[in-house]
């Protein structure tokens, strides 16, 4: 799918590319000339002063004389900034046919169209630079490398219609324009790390693009990633909003996880044949219209799970769609538990059970003579409650568990005869005998009390 299908007429009138139309239009730009070829490298410094002077290679030459923009734009091939030198101007250097290379360490501030349709320059190497201004890049056909580890700001146009750059790397940018890589089609990766909005058409027609990283990204634009024909996987997850067209046309884009958005633009990912694998929040996002049209729409994954109350959010929204169970194409299934096997030996509780799931188990009785020791934990990741009682729980783990009722012979108790201390008597009336047995314990019990009275007695005298 071609973008143009998809941009609105409302849209079509902020596309940058307009702009600088209208800036040719009135003669701000000069006139193109044919690209000629240095027999040789012709080294430049830009001074303090503005001007431009000849130099040597490793930039060490003092003397050199001033160039006029002229003769600059023919013959010069390799430019350095003097180190006080810390921002390039509007249209300083635009149209600068020679041109191969810039080298601008200390130079913190690009300008509007500062180094436009510079049809050779292949390397730019500018480390210090944080603000790239609108269009300052633009239509450099050569342009294969950029050093700009310090950007955080990249303008409308920055970069658009490099046609050779394949790889941007933008640590600390945090805003990317307006068409600021726009018909890019060599460009292959991009790292922004901290980026956290994509302008209108950013990227579009990057039909190389395969790589794109943007964890801190929270809106992404109109058309920024239309018809990257080469993007498979979209990770965003901090985007809440994605513009209209954003991702339209990508035609080999298989999966997106964005699980904290909130807005989908019509037309989002229009005409994505590949597009199957999606992830959303637990909360459903508001979709406009067409936003999955011509999609396969295969699997809904909601972030927090599947769950039958995640699902019935979804299955709620009036999407125009009377089937039940779709969410504006998209199947909605209910993750069927996680499960695993639970093994007792010894007692009952065996069967399989849910993660996260509460599991009882009870040893048997024991047979007679023997008594429960303790539970043992034959494997898995569990906990028991009480190990030592017959009936105890604990908390299932991802992964099967088996546990055992140990049990032991009660040890037999042992009982002694207390000794009995036994008196005779005879009654010579009657002529019989009786005997009498007393524990010796009862009898050491009436001694001991009469020492003690006696022993109080004493300390009464």
């Amino acid at each position: 799918m071609e973008t143009k299908k998809t941009i609105s007429k409302t849209k079509g009138k902020k596309m940058w590319s307009l702009v600088l139309a209208l800036v040719l239009s009135i003669g701000l730009l000069p006139q193109m000339t044919i690209p000629v070829q240095a027999a040789e490298d012709v080294f430049a410094v830009l001074r303090s002063d503005g001007i431009v002077y000849e130099t040597n290679a490793d930039n060490t030459k003092t003397d050199g004389v001033a160039i006029d923009k002229t003769t600059f734009r023919n013959t010069v091939t390799v430019l350095f900034a003097a180190e006080d030198v810390t921002s390039i101007g509007d249209w300083r250097f635009n149209n600068c046919n020679a041109l191969t290379t810039v080298n601008i360490p200390k130079v913190t501030s690009i300008g509007f169209g500062a180094f436009n349709f510079c049809t050779a320059l292949a390397s730019v190497e500018m480390p210090a630079v944080t603000s790239i201004d609108e269009s300052a890049f633009a239509f450099d056909d050569a342009l294969i490398h950029i050093n700009i580890a310090a950007a955080e700001t990249i303008a409308v146009g920055a970069f658009a219609h490099c046609e050779k750059l394949a790889t941007a790397e933008m640590p600390a940018a945090t805003s990317i324009g307006e068409g600021a890589f726009d018909t890019c089609v060599a460009l292959i990766s991009v790292k922004m790390p901290v980026v956290t909005s994509i302008g209108d058409m950013a990227f579009n027609r990057g039909r190389a693009l395969t790589t794109v990283e943007m964890p801190a990204a929270t809106a992404i634009g109109y058309a920024a990633f239309a018809s990257c024909k080469a993007l498979i996987t979209v990770n965003l997850p901090r985007a809440m909003s994605i513009g209209e067209s954003a991702f339209a046309g990508c035609t080999a884009l298989t999966t997106v996880t964005m699980p904290s958005i909130t807005a989908i633009g019509a037309e989002a990912f229009n005409e994505c044949p590949a597009f199957a694998n999606l992830t959303v929040g637990a909360a459903p996002p508001t979709v406009g219209i067409n936003g999955f049209a011509l999609c396969p729409c295969t699997t809904l994954t909601i972030a927090g799970g599947n769950t039958q109350a995640a699902v019935d959010k979804y299955n709620a929204v009036n999407d125009g769609d009377a089937r039940e169970g779709y969410w504006y194409g998209w199947v909605l299934a209910v993750d069927m538990p996680l499960t695993y096997a639970v093994t007792v030996n010894g007692g009952t509780g065996s069967g399989d059970y849910e993660v996260g799931s509460s599991v009882a188990i009870e040893a048997n009785t024991p047979e007679t003579g023997q008594r429960l020791t303790m539970w043992t934990v034959e494997s898995g990741d569990v906990i028991l409650a009480d190990p030592k009682a017959a009936s105890t729980t604990f908390i299932m783990p991802a992964g099967v568990v088996e546990v055992t009722a140990a049990y032991e012979v009660i040890p037999p108790v042992q009982t002694g005869t207390e000794k009995v201390l036994t008196a005779s008597t005879n009654n010579p009336k009657t002529g019989t005998n009786s005997s009498l047995g007393v524990p010796i314990s009862a009898i050491m019990g009436l001694l001991g009390l009469g020492l003690y009275i006696k022993a109080k007695g004493k300390q009464c005298d």
